[in-house]
């Protein structure tokens, strides 16, 4: 017959795991919510942002072969540099004339004079987007075919990033490509104007995550930057944890609590070798117990505090034998683990003369009479040694027995084993040895 007490809580633990497994299944509950970890949205998207080149480039280049010519600042830029130079040998320069106009090359303003040495490069006044230079031939300048004329800017170009992913494109007005990142109804305009920025939502990624604190601040950490969790109330009364600002990265955040060994301070924690993992002053040296220090008074330990050994004072001796006790305290007084101590009653009668018993605090002990078929036998043991093995700053313990006279069947059956032994050795042995060097003087045995 099956134990059906046995077999009961695996059924009910079973059923449970079905039950929960179903909800996640459903949607009804989120696992990682369900360990501990709280649902955060993080908004996908991205933002463009118009920015000027740092450099000056060169974006317009021609001669003067014509009878007119305009160049024109109408490019992506603050402004437009402008220089010409007269490519021609000899003695003999180059001459041009010039107006400030608008950029169709219209309301001129007073003529000037460009005249250059050969090879010789001048800068004329930076014109605005929206103005240009207008230049004139003359049959009294037949050198002006010879003038070269460029325009430089620093344009403007589009620098996007969506997901952490960047884009760019020369010009801040959106070609296809950029059209691309950006969904309809985002807000963002088809041209940027300089330094302009627009920012544009895709969708809300849902991210489990733990919370943790920074500053006060309810927080989540990823990639080692940490980021304000803003809550947020829908129409539909939903609140949601909205990933928010971003608070601090490195070097202020070293790391994130859930990589290994970093705290909840977002530094990694130095690791701290344990003399005493468990807590026990037997880890430590000579397992915790007293040890002397080598100046003959005084011993040392070392115990276990929060897992780590540490030494402790010195502790003096108050005696090393018995009778430093009986002059401090007088008799009945012995030297016990360095430490005097009054002779305890029930050690008396116990057959054996122990430290602080005389014949005269207990003589059961230190003075037996002995039958008139044993004797008696006294033995002193050594205890407590300060240095074991040699015997040094001991204490003693005298033992007085009454051993009968007579010996028992095993003392002899013990001398009969020792003497075939003995035999044995001879014979096989010595016997060989001592008859061979008699035959070496020529003696026979």
């Amino acid at each position: 017959m099956k134990n059906k007490k046995a077999v009961t809580p695996l059924v009910f633990i079973a059923i449970l795991v079905g039950l929960l497994a179903g909800l996640v299944t459903l949607g009804i509950v989120k696992m990682p919510a369900f360990i501990g970890y709280e649902p955060v949205f993080k908004s996908e998207g991205g933002h463009l942002h118009c920015i000027q080149h740092t450099y000056y480039d060169s974006i317009y280049s021609t001669k003067l072969t014509s009878s007119e010519k305009i160049i024109r600042c109408d490019y992506e830029t603050d402004k437009c540099e402008v220089e010409g130079v007269c490519e021609k040998d000899g003695i003999r320069g180059c001459t041009v004339f010039y107006q400030l106009c608008d950029s169709e090359g219209e309301n001129c303003q007073t003529t000037q004079t460009l005249s250059l040495t050969p090879r010789q490069k001048k800068s004329l006044q930076n014109l605005e987007v929206g103005e240009s230079y207008k230049f004139k031939q003359s049959f009294m300048n037949p050198n002006e075919k010879d003038i070269k004329i460029t325009l430089k800017a620093k344009t403007y170009y589009l620098w996007g990033e969506e997901n952490d992913y960047p884009f760019t494109q020369e010009g801040c007005i959106l070609n296809m490509d950029a059209k691309k990142h950006i969904p309809i109804a985002t807000g963002c305009p088809n041209k940027l104007d300089p330094d302009e920025w627009c920012s544009y939502h895709i969708a809300w990624d849902l991210i489990e995550t733990k919370v943790y604190s920074y500053q006060g601040q309810r927080v989540i950490c990823q990639a080692r930057e940490v980021y304000k969790i803003d809550k947020v109330e829908y129409m539909n009364n939903e609140i949601r944890n909205i990933q928010g600002q971003r608070l601090a990265g490195y070097p202020e955040i070293e790391c994130c609590p859930h990589e290994l060994n970093c705290g909840e301070d977002f530094k990694f924690q130095q690791e701290v070798p344990k003399d005493c993992p468990s807590g026990s002053d037997a880890e430590c040296p000579f397992a915790g117990k007293e040890r002397p220090t080598g100046d003959g008074r005084s011993t040392t330990r070392w115990y276990c505090e929060n897992y780590n050994c540490i030494e402790s004072d010195k502790i003096y001796y108050e005696c090393t034998n018995n009778q430093k006790c009986i002059e401090k305290y007088g008799q009945g007084w012995s030297c016990k683990n360095y430490k005097c101590m009054e002779a305890d009653p029930d050690w008396c009668g116990d057959g054996v003369c122990t430290a602080g018993e005389t014949i005269s605090t207990c003589p059961e002990d230190c003075s037996i009479i002995c039958a008139p078929d044993e004797v008696l036998v006294e033995r002193i043991y050594k205890t407590n040694c300060l240095i074991p093995y040699i015997n040094i700053g001991c204490e003693e313990v005298i033992e007085k027995r009454c051993e009968s006279v007579e010996k028992g069947i095993g003392y002899w059956i013990i001398v009969g084993i020792l003497i075939i032994i003995g035999a044995i050795f001879f014979f096989t042995i010595l016997f060989p040895i001592i008859r061979a060097l008699l035959a070496r003087v020529g003696l026979k045995f």
